[in-house]
């Protein structure tokens, strides 16, 4: 049985920054992207209809409780979305930095893609 260097490990992320600087800045890119178009399609839908709700506010008055539960289940809607997409971002990031680390010559794409080990960790 072998034994698992741990020292070697503790610093393999960094050896990995170290090699290839240029896949991490990607990653970094790919997860801001991926993450901003849902957040915008969840704030474009949240945000008008929160404003709107709030009008009475300005006034003096309260949102009814009518109005407030619609918005929450508007909101809610997009829930399974926003679930789906984190769990394709964050399966195809492991996936990169695993697949930096124990494959370091496969590296096209900046080793991201969407294939049988992503569906397989996802």
């Amino acid at each position: 049985m072998s034994q698992i260097a741990v020292g070697e490990a503790a610093f393999e992320g960094f050896r990995v920054i170290a090699r290839r600087p240029l896949a991490v800045v990607v990653w970094g890119l790919a997860l801001l992207v991926l993450t901003a178009g849902p957040t915008a399609l969840y704030l474009g839908n949240f945000l008008p209809a929160f404003f709107d709700l709030m009008r009475p506010a300005g006034s003096g008055g309260e949102p009814s409780p009518e109005d407030m539960f619609a918005l929450q289940a508007r909101l809610m809607a997009l829930n399974p979305l926003l679930m789906l997409t984190s769990l394709v971002i964050k399966t195809l990031l492991m996936c990169a930095v695993f697949r930096a680390v124990l494959t370091p010559r496969d590296d096209r794409f900046f080793y991201l893609r969407l294939g049988k080990a992503e569906l397989m960790v996802g």
